[in-house]
């Protein structure tokens, strides 16, 4: 009975669920390959950061940020460690066991159409053109619900580019960031370019990644669009199977409890789904604001702001005092270069004087005509002409002594220090509006995320309330099952019980055929084979009544 249409029906759903395996394994690759890249990002993040904390010994005004800067990365590399992997698996065992329920419930609606073409072959066969229209109907309605659920695919795979869009922008604004710390010091240029070549390994990863997303979205609405396709098919199947009495009856609610355990199932695994995936987006955002968010890198920007000001004080006093410096310094040189002057003014009147001197005492000397007083005099004229003489030249020294001492240090150097000072300080200002720009991108990338965390958590709240309305279906469906299990479903109309009776003459009639064929014929029937059971025998076509179902 499993042949044709329905043996082709069967492989396509095993095609279909090892499809679903193949994605799920793939999803797992792709996700083990990016937590393997995270996890090296995070420890080049960290050396980087090792490598800014040891410039800590340096006169630096900001090396409280690269401290933080080092406590921030080995924390990022401690939370890769523990939540990149421990996100994975049990999304991928859920998934599995979705996968497994789809082809229970395969089986099921095999089971269903089965035993809904024997009836249907039994009700042609006996002229009820009303259940052949019925199952005609059925088809249709099949046909139509293949097409809501092609649009509901089309639905998910719109919000799942939403999604990447979001993702995208936030990758944008993560390389404008690296793109500036990596312009902030010239010492870590290496490093920058190894950060670049992992960056666009991240994006390359993360590009299969919305395609294994893509995949198990599409299986979990496909899931739910089956669960619904499943559960009207058991209801027309149900109708059907109520006229051939309270055994029958009995048995249909039998199936139909298992299949509704089944749909239970199924939705608590989706609902555990979706809450899960919600609880991993809040975990992120809440690691993210447990180290402080955009107000711990506010309020460090407002401490760096303060001793930026006490720099700027001191800066503008040390070039006051350079200016100062410089001032006295030529006020200073001009008084030397004056003096020196002097000194040299000096010398030359006190060699005059001594030569006038000498010249008038050897004028009175030659006078007096008295050789010893003259030799006297002249010894006193010359000794005090060397004395003055080297004083003058001692002063003289000394001055010139001052000057290039003064001048091989001097205002030059002092300026050169305020330079030096002021250099220091522009460098230190640019530091800081570049962090500040840092902290406001990471403020926007916070946003961004938490964006996509209402835009999930809205989908995911349309999903849950789809699930309730199937949930709401199946009680539906177990209360129907439980009355036909009980026998009490209700009366049945006239031509129903008509009905009943002539599909309980041809049971009747067909045990009478196999006792024949058999060689075993009742008491009381005669062997003939009536004409109408034989035909039926043998001209039954099964792809013709696939045809009808389906």
């Amino acid at each position: 009975m499993d042949g044709g249409v329905f043996g082709a029906a069967r492989g396509r759903i095993a095609a279909d669920a090892a499809e679903c395996v193949a994605a799920f394994e793939a999803a797992a690759g792709d996700l083990g390959r990016l937590q393997a890249e995270v996890g090296e990002i995070g420890a080049r993040l960290a050396a980087l950061c090792d490598f800014l904390g040891r410039q800590e010994g340096e006169a630096d005004p900001v090396a409280g940020l690269r401290a933080e800067a080092r406590a921030l990365g080995s924390a990022m590399r401690g939370w890769v460690g523990r939540k990149a992997g421990a996100a994975v698996g049990p999304r991928l065992a859920e998934g599995m066991r979705a996968v497994d329920l789809i082809a229970r419930e395969a089986q099921m609606l095999l089971a269903v159409a089965s035993l809904t073409r024997v009836v249907a072959s039994e009700a042609e066969d006996g002229g009820f053109e009303d259940y052949v229209r019925g199952l005609r109907d059925l088809a249709a309605a099949v046909s139509d619900k293949s097409l809501a659920t092609r649009a509901g695919l089309g639905l998910a795979e719109a919000e799942v580019l939403r999604c990447v869009g979001v993702m995208a922008d936030a990758v944008a604004v993560i390389d404008g960031l690296a793109a500036r710390l990596g312009r902030a010091a010239e010492e870590v240029a290496a490093l920058t370019a190894q950060v670049g070549q992992d960056r666009a390994a991240l994006m390359q990863a993360a590009a299969g990644f919305p395609a294994a997303a893509g995949r198990e979205t599409r299986g979990l609405i496909g899931c739910i669009q089956f669960s619904d396709i499943l559960s009207q098919r058991l209801d027309h199947a149900g109708r059907i199977l109520a006229m051939k009495g309270a055994g029958a009856a009995a048995l249909a609610g039998a199936q139909m409890q298992a299949a509704v355990a089944d749909g239970r199932a199924v939705l608590a695994t989706a609902l555990a789904g979706l809450e899960g995936l919600i609880r991993v987006g809040r975990a992120v955002l809440a690691v993210f604001d447990g180290h402080g968010g955009p107000d711990a890198a506010r309020i460090l920007l407002d401490r760096r702001q303060g001793e930026l000001a006490q720099v700027e004080v001191a800066s503008g006093a040390a070039r006051g005092a350079a200016q100062l410096a410089a001032t006295v310094s030529e006020a200073m040189q001009a008084r030397l270069t004056e003096g020196l002057a002097a000194t040299l003014a000096l010398d030359r009147a006190t060699h005059a004087i001594n030569l006038s001197a000498l010249n008038a005492a050897f004028l009175a000397a030659r006078g007096s005509q008295s050789r010893g007083a003259m030799k006297v005099l002249s010894d006193a004229v010359r000794e005090s002409a060397a004395l003055c003489s080297e004083s003058s030249a001692g002063c003289r020294r000394a001055l010139e002594a001052c000057v290039t001492v003064f001048d091989t240090g001097g205002s030059e150097a002092i300026r050169a220090r305020a330079d030096a000072l002021q250099l220091a300080l522009d460098g230190t200002r640019d530091g800081l509006v570049t962090a500040r720009q840092a902290a406001q991108e990471l403020a926007a990338l916070q946003a961004a995320a938490a964006e996509a965390l209402n835009r999930f958590v809205t989908a995911a709240g349309s999903g849950r309330a789809a699930l309730i309305r199937m949930e709401a279906v199946v009680e539906s469906l177990a209360t129907t099952a439980a009355e036909l299990a009980s026998g009490s479903h209700g009366e049945i109309s006239a031509e129903l019980e008509a009905a009943a009776r002539a599909i309980y003459t041809m049971e009747q009639e067909r045990e009478v055929h196999r006792a024949c064929l058999s060689g075993a014929v009742p008491a009381g029937v005669s062997g003939a084979i009536p004409a109408r059971v034989e035909a039926r025998a043998r001209h039954a076509d099964e792809a013709a009544l696939a045809a009808i179902l389906f």
